[in-house]
């Protein structure tokens, strides 16, 4: 009604940020191997229904799934990606840290900042992190105060892949260390997740269909020990109009 109201009225509706709360995973982290084993990860919050750059449908044979979740130690996010018949991920860069070329492989965009309103300033930034399907990745902080130090933040964790003829898995822990925090309990954060074939966007599927400054509309996570791990895991092919929405609670 207030959106109806607004547009009525020649308003732009209020723009409402994607939440998702980050439940913590206790004594059950992964195993960190690369390899998506779907019970390690059924008591971690998920998401699917990604979009494109102009927030159109992905179709559900590159509709991939994310996985988060958290303990005392990492921040641990997955990713599950089909591969489309017939193809597999490119990954050219073979080692860590390589810059801008890994821009041009099949790759994962992911990045994080404390306080949307301070994403760009000095000091304060936001972090991101790259990688390919050889689990080669960038890590970065952005705006973390010195310029030309950017690359110099690690994120302090691991990242492994597996690839297969139908789909590409990733698992990345993140140390909460690495963003100064000794723990996530009760923080909000900003949250951007995107699964990508080349900085041009060829295929973009993005949490919010936006470019990688967007943060006035990217997403808020919250961590918590008492809520339930929602799990969005199904769209079915909705440019057919063929809806058919998973969903799970856990824990």
């Amino acid at each position: 009604p207030g959106a109806a109201r607004a547009a009525d009225e020649g308003k732009p509706a209020e723009y409402k940020h994607p939440q998702l709360t980050i439940p913590h995973v206790g004594d059950r982290p992964p195993k960190m191997d690369g390899v998506l084993d779907r019970a390690e990860y059924k008591h971690f919050a998920a998401l699917t229904g990604v979009v494109t750059l102009n927030k159109g449908v992905v179709p559900l044979m590159q509709q991939v799934v994310w996985y988060l979740g958290y303990d005392d130690k990492y921040l641990y996010i997955a990713m599950h990606s089909p591969n489309p018949p017939g193809i597999w991920p490119l990954a050219r860069v073979k080692k860590n840290d390589d810059g801008n070329p890994i821009l041009w492989d099949d790759h994962v965009e992911i990045q994080i900042a404390k306080d949307r309103t301070k994403a760009t300033a000095p000091g304060h930034g936001f972090y991101k992190i790259m990688a390919n399907a050889k689990a080669f990745y960038n890590d970065e902080w952005y705006y973390n105060g010195t310029v030309g130090t950017e690359g110099e933040w690690s994120l302090g964790g691991a990242v492994k892949c597996s690839v297969t003829r139908d789909a590409w898995d990733m698992e990345i822990a993140v140390d909460i260390r690495a963003f100064d925090e000794t723990s996530l309990d009760g923080k909000t954060w900003v949250l951007q997740l995107v699964r990508t074939d080349s900085c041009g966007g060829i295929y973009f599927a993005g949490w919010v269909g936006r470019d990688w400054m967007s943060w006035g509309q990217f997403g808020e996570v919250t961590f918590t020990r008492q809520a339930p791990a929602f799990r969005f895991l199904e769209t079915g092919e909705l440019a057919k109009g063929d809806l058919k929405l998973g969903f799970e609670v856990a824990g």
